[in-house]
């Protein structure tokens, strides 16, 4: 499994300078995730993975494609979803302690 990305490097035409930036595509929570986040990352299928990072494929239509379901056909039937605990949010945490399922959640 991968998460869709796109990444992009950029020369200032007036300048030396190059900026390279990349992003996780994101989409709307599938029925599975909606209670606890309106967003999800786009997961691709591993058989997808050549053909997206291919920089040749200019096919909107069949990228579109690989951004399917993957998520439902390898999680749904066994992944356990519980909402994140606020302490994970911080940027001051650190340390794998704090990573653990929310009280009563085994």
């Amino acid at each position: 499994m991968a998460m869709a990305g796109l990444w992009e490097r950029w020369k200032d035409p007036d300048g030396d300078e190059v900026i390279e930036s990349c992003t996780i595509l994101v989409t709307f929570a599938n029925k599975r995730l909606e209670p606890i986040h309106d967003r999800m990352p786009v997961l691709l299928d591993p058989e997808d993975f050549t053909a997206w990072l291919d920089p040749e494929t200019q096919d909107r239509e069949a990228l579109k494609r690989l951004l399917g379901s993957y998520w439902w056909r390898a999680f749904a039937p066994t992944a356990r979803v519980t909402p994140e605990r606020r302490l994970l949010s911080s940027s001051r945490l650190r340390g794998k302690p704090h990573v653990r399922p929310p009280r009563g959640v085994r």
